[in-house]
C-alpha cells in the first residue's frame, strides 16, 4: 500500500516480549514499529525556544480581547497591552475559543471537557513503550524513565450552552466506547453569569479568569492505576509522582474544527483537537494552508466550522 506507516499485527512470543509481565494472555495486537512519542512538558518549551530563534514573538500573560476590521477584513488583534496590526489571525484558544467567537457573533459549537493525567516512576521489570489495552489501561514510557498513565475518561461539566446545542452530542455520548462522565457543579452558575459580549477597550473575561484550571479526577486516576498494576504487577513498585487535570474543547462529532471563518476573512480557527500533540503537526500544517490561502495537502471540508 501507499500508507507510510510500518504497522503490523503481532502475536505469540513477540507480543509477550512487548507486553512483558502481563497477567492476561493477549493473543494479538497492532504494533506501530516506527512510531515514537513526545514528552509534552519538555517538547513544548523546546518548540517555543526554536520559534523564538526563527523570529516568532511569544507573549505570555497578555490576553487577546478581540479583533478589529476595516473594509470587512481583519486589521488588528486587540490585546490587553495594545493592538497588533495584522490581516491574518489564528485562533487556537482551546476551550476559550467558543467564548472568543461569541463576541464576534460566530457560533462555535464546542463544549468544555477535562481530562486527568498522572506520572509514576519506573519499576524493575516494567514493560516499555506506549501501550493501550482494553479495559482503559494506558501507559507511555517517557524519556526520563517515568511513565505517563491516565484513564481515557472525559469529565464534561454542564454549562449554559449544554442546553442550547447539547442535543448535537447525543450520538457521541451514546457510543458505548466513549468514556464521558457528566458533571453538575458551579460551572453552570458561572456560565450563566459569564458575559458573551464586551468592548475591546474593556477588561475581557480572559483577563478576569486567566487560567481554566481543572481539578484531577482522583477516583478515575486511582482506578486506572489499580487496573495497570493488576495487569502489570511490576508497576506495584512504582511511586506516584504527580497528578493534574487539563481543559479542552470537544466538538459534537469529536473531530477537530480547523477552518477559515467566512464572516471574517483572514481568521482561521483551530480548536477541539482533543488528541493534542498527536494531531498537532497535521493540524498546524492544515491551519497554515488555510491561513495563507494555499491548496492543502488534505481536504479541509471534514473539519469545517460550517459542517454542523
Amino acid at each position: 500500500t501507499d500508507i507510510p506507516f510500518k504497522t503490523r499485527m503481532i502475536e505469540g512470543d513477540e507480543l509477550k516480549s512487548r507486553l512483558k509481565g502481563a497477567s492476561s494472555d493477549w493473543k494479538i495486537a497492532g504494533f506501530e514499529e516506527d512510531s515514537g512519542s513526545l514528552d509534552a512538558e519538555i517538547t513544548t518549551f523546546v518548540m517555543a525556544e526554536y520559534a523564538k530563534k526563527i523570529g516568532v514573538k511569544i507573549y505570555t500573560n497578555c490576553a487577546a480581547r478581540g479583533i478589529e476590521t476595516q473594509g470587512g477584513k481583519i486589521s488588528d488583534v486587540v490585546t490587553e497591552k495594545g493592538a497588533i496590526k495584522t490581516s491574518r489571525v489564528v485562533l487556537a484558544g482551546g476551550a476559550w475559543s467558543r467564548l472568543f467567537m461569541q463576541n464576534l457573533d460566530i457560533n462555535l459549537p464546542t463544549l468544555p471537557a477535562y481530562q486527568s493525567q498522572q506520572i509514576i516512576s519506573g519499576a524493575p521489570g516494567a514493560p516499555g513503550g506506549n501501550v493501550a489495552l482494553p479495559g482503559n489501561i494506558f501507559f507511555r514510557e517517557q524519556a526520563d524513565g517515568t511513565y505517563a498513565t491516565s484513564p481515557r475518561i472525559i469529565i464534561a461539566p454542564v454549562i449554559k450552552e449544554s442546553f442550547i446545542y447539547g442535543y448535537k452530542y447525543i450520538p457521541l455520548i451514546s457510543q458505548p466506547d466513549f468514556p464521558v462522565h457528566i458533571s453538575l457543579n458551579e460551572q453552570l452558575i458561572n456560565s450563566l453569569m459569564q458575559p458573551t459580549h464586551w468592548k475591546l477597550n474593556e477588561v475581557s473575561p480572559f483577563e478576569k479568569n486567566r487560567d481554566m484550571v481543572a481539578v484531577p479526577d482522583i477516583t478515575g486516576l486511582d482506578e486506572s492505576l489499580e487496573k495497570l498494576r493488576a495487569e502489570f504487577p511490576a508497576f506495584k513498585e512504582s511511586k506516584l509522582i504527580d497528578r493534574w487535570g487539563g481543559a479542552m474543547a470537544i466538538a459534537p462529532d469529536e473531530d477537530p474544527i480547523i477552518s477559515a471563518v467566512k464572516e471574517y476573512p483572514g481568521l482561521v480557527v483551530n480548536t477541539a483537537t482533543g488528541w493534542g500533540m498527536t494531531e498537532s503537526p497535521v493540524s498546524a500544517e492544515l491551519t497554515a494552508d488555510l491561513l495563507l490561502g494555499e491548496e492543502s495537502f488534505m481536504d479541509p471540508k471534514p473539519f469545517s466550522l460550517y459542517r454542523f
